[in-house]
């Protein structure tokens, strides 16, 4: 699974608004929009962060960048 489909996905499991998300992360509305839709790949100190708020492991968030980059790269 992609970073960004997996950042949506849990967000929504948790019932957040992209605004809810965006406020407790300290980011713009429109950077958690870039993350779900894979326009844009979180920094890795945002991915700990999404951890820790969403209570995910951030591993599985890692190995979903990994995925995410890999495509990236071949693109």
């Amino acid at each position: 699974m992609y970073l960004g489909t997996s950042i949506k996905q849990q967000r929504l499991i948790k019932i957040l608004s992209r605004k809810e998300l965006a406020k407790a992360l300290d980011v713009k509305r429109l950077l958690i929009y870039r993350w779900e839709n894979n326009q844009k790949l979180s920094t890795l100190c945002h991915i700990n962060n999404l951890s820790t708020y969403l209570n995910i492991g951030l591993e599985g968030l890692l190995i979903n960048l990994k995925i995410s980059l890999n495509k990236k790269q071949n693109l």
